[in-house]
C-alpha cells in the first residue's frame, strides 16, 4: 500500500536510490502491518507507519550486510559499508528505532510478570 513512500523515506535516510529499497520496503510494511493493534490501521497512523517501516527496511538492509561477516555489501547501485567507530548504525539499533516509533500502535509482544494472590 505504501511501499513506494517507505522506499523513498528509507532512501532519504540512507542517501541511496528509492528503487533499491522496494523489496525491503514491502517486507517491512508487511511485518509492521501484521503487528498493528486492533483498531489501528496503516492509514490511521500513516506518517508514523511510513517512518517506522523505513527504519525497519534499513535494518533489513543492514542485517543482510552484516550476515556472513561482510565488511561491505552491494545491491544494484546501492552499497553498504561497515565502518568502525559507530559511523554506521547496526541493524539492531535501526530495528529498535522502528519499534520505539511504532510502540504505541503495535500489539505488545513482550513478556510481563503478573502478580497472583494466594
Amino acid at each position: 500500500m505504501y511501499e513506494s513512500e517507505i522506499a523513498s523515506a528509507a532512501a532519504a535516510l540512507s542517501g541511496a536510490e528509492a528503487g533499491e529499497f522496494t523489496a525491503l520496503a514491502g517486507a517491512a510494511e508487511a511485518e509492521l502491518a501484521a503487528r498493528l493493534r486492533d483498531g489501528v490501521t496503516e492509514e490511521s497512523v500513516k506518517a508514523e507507519f511510513i517512518a517506522g517501516a523505513a527504519f525497519l527496511a534499513l535494518s533489513l538492509c543492514s542485517a543482510a550486510a552484516e550476515s556472513g561477516g561482510a565488511s561491505s555489501w552491494r545491491a544494484g547501485n546501492m552499497s553498504v559499508t561497515r565502518r568502525t567507530g559507530g559511523a554506521v548504525q547496526s541493524a539492531s539499533a535501526l530495528r529498535q528505532e522502528a519499534e520505539a516509533l511504532m510502540a504505541p500502535y503495535l500489539r505488545d509482544g513482550g513478556f510481563a510478570f503478573s502478580g497472583v494472590e494466594g
